[in-house]
């Protein structure tokens, strides 16, 4: 468990323009690592949860982002282990230009989609790529360690993400 009080300033000239902010941030957080491994799990599950409630002061929007992040991990055989995640992601209370970026969602990268550029999926906004307030990641993958008695890695994975904006209609990314 987890537990904290944050005052965060954050100045920006980004693709909103000159942006100011000024939030008290209250996180809350829980994990629970059930894995035989944390390094190289074989078996298991693990599981993460964070609510960041924010108050907003001097024109600054008040809300809440909440995150889960969620993985399972079986062996089958002696060499080849099936896993999956998923995760989830909310912000509440503000629209996409009324709070930080680092508080909005892009996907890209080896934590997100593998093969896409680092926060290079987000939401399409006036031309500009910007993150989301809403996302969802379900990764799948399947690891071998030996194929005929000889060492041989291999991973085969798929992964998929969506990241959306507030308002329907807006054009959303998908990785």
């Amino acid at each position: 468990l987890r537990a904290g009080v944050e005052w965060r300033y954050s100045a920006l000239d980004d693709d909103f323009g000159d942006r100011e902010f000024f939030q008290l941030v209250f996180p809350i957080g829980a994990t629970w690592d059930g894995r035989d491994d944390p390094v190289n799990a074989r078996n298991g599950f693990y599981g993460d949860v964070d609510l960041m409630p924010f108050a907003g002061f001097g024109g600054t929007k008040s809300g809440a982002r909440l995150t889960f992040d969620g993985r399972a991990y079986r062996e089958v055989g002696e060499s080849t282990v099936l896993a999956g995640r998923f995760q989830l992601g909310a912000l509440a209370g503000a629209d996409i230009d009324e709070v930080p970026a680092e508080m909005l969602f892009f996907s890209g990268g080896g934590g997100a989609v593998r093969g896409q550029p680092f926060q290079s999926l987000g939401v399409e906004r006036d031309g500009d790529n910007t993150g989301g307030r809403v996302m969802a990641t379900v990764s799948r993958w399947c690891s071998s360690t030996s194929v005929s008695g000889r060492r041989f890695d291999a991973a085969v994975s798929f992964d998929r993400r969506v990241c959306r904006a507030a308002r329907p209609g807006s054009p959303d990314r998908r990785g």
